[in-house]
């Protein structure tokens, strides 16, 4: 199951169906930030960001660099993972 059904699937157990979040969820408008791209962050980054527009925030600036360039030197994700989240942005 991906992990966008399965974001799905919680939020539907906590929230209404007329909340602005679902509404979001289901046209894939929602807007998603990640603080800090390292082990964690960055494959959750990765996989909300080939559905939704994503921000993932860095301290290092030498990691955004190698991002940008799809090098992920924590081997967390691979280039075809870094170039499928396409909407996936570093700041």
């Amino acid at each position: 199951m991906e992990l966008f059904q399965i974001c799905s699937d919680e939020i539907n157990k906590t929230f209404s169906g007329n909340d602005k979040m679902l509404t979001k969820i289901a046209n894939k408008t929602l807007k998603v930030a990640v603080v800090g791209l390292g082990y964690v962050g960055l494959p959750l980054a990765v996989e909300f960001g080939r559905k939704f527009d994503v921000v993932g925030f860095d301290v290092k600036s030498s990691r955004l660099e190698m991002l940008r360039k799809g090098v992920d030197n924590t081997l967390e994700s691979s280039p075809e993972d870094l170039r499928n989240a396409e909407k996936l942005r570093y700041s």
